[in-house]
């Protein structure tokens, strides 16, 4: 395997669920009850980007202690969606970060995992992939 090969390999997308192009407003209330508004850039069958403001971060994680730095954040989010049924429906996920990265002095993305849909908002998001959505 040459150099060129090697240094690609590390960037191979490792995810089993396609992602899809999203601008969502989203509205993620933190383990603390802290509403943030972000917004929703990309989203698969099983998680999805977020992007907030510089503050994110530390709201998402406002209730680590000074022993418990590491390990993800949990926190429930809610945007809406189009359906092939409805213009608009509220899809509610419980989720866990995976990665946070600062973009710029007052933007950071971060990653997500689904932990769990509420109220059988799965049906929301799926029908909206199948219909609407747009691969990245």
């Amino acid at each position: 395997m040459d150099k060129n090969t090697e240094n690609t390999d590390k960037f191979i997308d490792k995810r089993l669920q396609p992602r899809y192009s999203t601008n969502f407003p989203a509205r993620v209330k933190t383990s603390t009850g802290e509403i943030i508004d972000a917004v929703v850039t990309n989203i698969s069958l099983s998680g999805l980007q977020l992007s907030g403001d510089d503050s994110m971060p530390f709201k998402l994680f406002a209730d680590r202690h000074q022993q418990q730095k590491s390990g993800p954040a949990f926190f429930n989010i809610q945007f809406d969606v189009s359906t092939s049924t409805r213009t608009s429906a509220t899809v509610d996920i419980d989720c866990q970060t995976v990665y946070i990265r600062r973009l710029s002095k007052d933007s950071t993305i971060a990653g997500c995992q689904f932990h769990s849909f509420n109220n059988q908002t799965e049906e929301y998001l799926a029908d909206y992939i199948t219909h609407f959505g747009q691969p990245l």
